[in-house]
C-alpha cells in the first residue's frame, strides 16, 4: 500500500521533515537487516535470523578476566536476544578461555 505525503501527515501526525526522518530510519533498518542476513542465506523469517556478536562477547570476557569473582548480569526487555547471545557468543568464547559456564532459565515453570 502506497501512501501520499498528505495522507501520512494525517495518519502519523507528522510533517515533511518527520517523514524524511522516518524514511531514513526505515532505510537504515533495511540496510542493517540485509547486512545481518548476508551470512544467513537460509533465513526464511526473522525468527531464523542469527546475529553473532563476538566483539560484545570479548568485552564481557575482558570484564570477567579483570574481576573473576564478580558476577555479570544482562538486563534488557524480553525477546531482544540475551539468551541467544549467551548461548551462541559468550558461552563458547568463555569455554575457549577456560571458564565454566552455567545457565539457569528462570522463566520455565
Amino acid at each position: 500500500m502506497k501512501f501520499r505525503g498528505e495522507h501520512l501527515d494525517r495518519v502519523l501526525g507528522c510533517d515533511a521533515r518527520s517523514r524524511i526522518a522516518l524514511r531514513f530510519i526505515a532505510m537504515e533498518t533495511t540496510i542493517a537487516i540485509c547486512l545481518a542476513m548476508k551470512g544467513n542465506a537460509t533465513v526464511k523469517t526473522f525468527d531464523d535470523l542469527e546475529i553473532h556478536r563476538p566483539e560484545l562477547a570479548r568485552g564481557y570476557l575482558q570484564l570477567l578476566n579483570a574481576q573473576p569473582h564478580r558476577p555479570i548480569a544482562l538486563f534488557a526487555p524480553r525477546h531482544v536476544g540475551k539468551t541467544l547471545f549467551l548461548e551462541n557468543d559468550l558461552s563458547p568464547a568463555a569455554h575457549a578461555e577456560g571458564f565454566i559456564t552455567v545457565y539457569a532459565d528462570l522463566w520455565l515453570h
